[in-house]
C-alpha cells in the first residue's frame, strides 16, 4: 500500500511538473535555433531560455506556428510553444487547408491535423496535398482524389495527378495529359504531351512541339516553340518567367517577343521599363508605349514619373510620354520625393520643384546629390555631407563619409566592429564575427552567442539582404 501511494505521489509530481512546464512556455515562442559542437541543435524562446534539448539533426523553418525538424533520421513536427507533436514520419509534407500529408516508418500514407492526430489513415501508397477540399492519394498504382473527410470523390484511374488550382486539376492517362474538374470530369480530354496547372486564370499545354496558352475559356492566347512561364509582374499582367517577352493581359498578348529582347520584372505606378537592342523604354500596363526604347537609362519615379538619359542629357517624362523637366546638359542629376517635388542639380544649384512646376526652392553651392529618402535629400554641400528638409532647409550636417541620416536612427555604433551585418529585427541585429554568429542590442551588447544560430521564422533572411530560405517543409 505503502509503494502505491509514493508512486501516486511520484506521478502527480510529474504531471504537476509538465503542467508548471507548458504554463511557464504559454507566453514564450521558439525564436532561435542553436547548433551543438556535435552537430545537435536546440531550441531557444524568444526569452533565450533553452526550449529543448539539443536533439535534433536538422531544424527547418518556422510557418505559421509550426515547423519542421528531423530527428533520430525521422521527421517531426514542432509547434512554436516548443512541443513534439506526436508521430515520427518518414515524410512530412507542407500543412495545406490545415492537414498535412506524411509517410509512415511502414511507406504507408496518411493525412495529420496541426495537433499530430492522424484524421486520414495510412492507406495510401502516395498523397499530395490538400487544396480547394480535395486531396491527390495513390492507390493499387491509380491516382483519385478525397474529400477532407477521407470519402473517396473521384476515382483512382490516373497515372498521374496533381493538387487542384483554380477548379482544375493536371492529370494523365496512358501517357497524355489533361485537366479534370472536381466532378472528375475533363473538358479538353487527354490529348497534350505535358499540362501546367492554372496560374493567374491561365495555363500552359504542349501539344506535337508547341506550347500553349490557353484561358478558362479553352481559348489560346497565345503560341511558342518555347515553354511560357506565367509570373505575375503587376495588375494582371503576365510575363514569361521573370524578364521575357511575350505579357499577357486579360487573354491578350500586350507585349510580343519581337518588341523587346527583356522587361524588368515589376509595374510600378503603371508602368514597365523593357529593353530593346541595349536602349531602354517603357510602356503602360495596357502595353502603350509611354518612352520609346531610345534612350540610355529609364528609371520609374514616384507618381508615375520616368528619369530618363541620353547621353549627358537626363530629364522626366510624365505618363502620357511628355517631357515635365525638359532634358538639359546642364541638369547633373534628377530625383523625385515622395510628396511628389523634383529635385534637381543644375550646375552648383540645387533646385526642389513642386509636382505642379509651378515653384521652385534654389540650393546654391552644392558639389552633388548623394540620395533622397524619408522626405530628405542627402547632399554634398562645400566639402560636408548635408540632409536637407523638402524646402530646401539644413535638417543635419555631418562630415563626409558618415551617414548622417543613419545617425539620427540611434543604431549602435558598435556593429561596424563586425563582419557581415545585419539590419535589426524585433530589437536585434544578427552579426558575424570570427567565425561565430552573434545577435547583438542597439547597444551593441551581445545578447546570444554560438557557432551555428539563427532565427527560425524568415526575418534574418530579409534583414540580411538576401532571397531564400534556410530551409523549409
Amino acid at each position: 500500500m505503502k509503494n502505491l501511494v509514493i508512486l501516486i505521489t511520484l506521478s502527480l509530481l510529474a504531471l504537476l511538473f509538465v503542467y508548471m512546464d507548458e504554463a511557464s512556455r504559454a507566453n514564450k515562442k521558439v525564436t532561435y535555433v542553436l547548433g551543438r559542437e556535435n552537430r545537435k541543435y536546440s531550441l531557444l524562446f524568444d526569452d533565450f531560455s533553452e526550449a529543448l534539448p539539443p536533439v535534433f539533426d536538422k531544424v527547418f523553418t518556422m510557418h505559421d506556428g509550426l515547423m519542421r525538424a528531423m530527428k533520430n533520421g525521422y521527421s517531426v513536427v514542432v509547434t512554436e510553444k516548443g512541443k513534439i507533436l506526436p508521430g515520427e514520419y518518414l515524410r512530412i509534407n507542407e500543412f495545406k487547408e490545415d492537414l498535412s500529408s506524411v509517410k509512415s516508418k511502414d511507406n504507408k500514407c496518411g493525412f495529420i491535423d496541426r495537433n499530430g492526430k492522424i484524421v486520414i489513415p495510412f492507406k495510401y501508397e502516395d498523397a499530395g496535398n490538400y487544396s480547394e477540399g480535395f486531396a491527390p492519394v495513390k492507390k493499387n498504382g491509380k491516382w483519385g482524389y478525397i474529400s477532407r473527410s477521407g470519402e473517396l470523390k473521384i476515382p483512382f484511374e490516373f497515372d498521374e495527378a496533381s493538387d487542384f488550382s483554380e477548379e482544375y486539376a493536371v492529370v494523365s492517362q496512358n501517357g497524355k495529359a489533361g485537366f479534370i474538374d472536381k466532378n472528375g470530369v475533363s473538358p479538353t480530354g487527354f490529348v497534350f504531351d505535358s499540362v501546367q496547372p492554372f496560374r493567374y486564370d491561365i495555363a500552359v499545354v504542349e501539344k506535337n512541339g508547341e506550347n500553349y496558352v490557353i484561358n478558362k475559356k479553352w481559348e489560346t492566347i497565345y503560341v511558342s516553340k518555347s515553354r511560357f512561364s506565367p509570373f505575375p509582374i503587376g495588375e494582371n499582367v503576365y510575363a514569361d518567367g521573370l524578364i521575357f517577352p511575350p505579357l499577357v493581359k486579360n487573354d491578350k498578348v500586350i507585349m510580343h517577343k519581337e518588341d523587346a529582347d527583356r522587361v524588368y520584372p515589376k509595374f510600378e505606378n503603371s508602368l514597365l521599363v523593357f529593353e530593346k537592342n541595349r536602349k531602354f523604354g517603357a510602356i503602360d500596363s495596357d502595353g502603350n508605349i509611354v518612352a520609346p526604347a531610345k534612350f540610355d537609362s529609364v528609371n520609374i519615379l514616384k507618381n508615375g514619373y520616368l528619369r530618363v538619359r541620353d547621353g549627358s542629357k537626363k530629364g522626366l517624362i510624365n505618363k502620357k510620354g511628355e517631357y515635365v523637366l525638359e532634358i538639359k546638359p546642364e541638369y547633373y542629376d534628377i530625383r523625385m520625393l515622395d510628396s511628389g517635388k523634383i529635385v534637381a542639380l543644375e550646375g552648383d544649384t540645387l533646385k526642389i520643384i513642386s509636382d505642379d512646376l509651378k515653384t521652385e526652392t534654389v540650393v546654391s553651392d552644392i558639389n552633388m546629390i548623394l540620395g533622397v529618402r524619408d522626405g530628405k535629400i542627402i547632399v554634398q554641400k562645400a566639402g560636408k555631407k548635408v540632409v536637407l528638409d523638402e524646402n530646401g532647409a539644413i535638417s543635419v550636417e555631418a562630415p563626409v563619409g558618415k551617414d548622417p541620416v543613419e545617425e539620427e536612427k540611434d543604431n549602435p555604433s558598435k556593429i561596424s566592429v563586425y563582419g557581415r551585418t545585419c539590419g535589426f529585427v524585433d530589437g536585434l541585429a544578427r552579426v558575424e564575427q570570427s567565425g561565430n554568429i552573434l545577435y547583438i542590442d542597439k547597444s551593441g551588447n551581445i545578447v546570444l552567442r554560438g557557432k551555428w544560430l539563427r532565427r527560425v521564422d524568415w526575418k534574418d533572411v530579409y534583414a540580411c539582404g538576401r532571397r531564400g530560405d534556410f530551409g523549409y517543409w
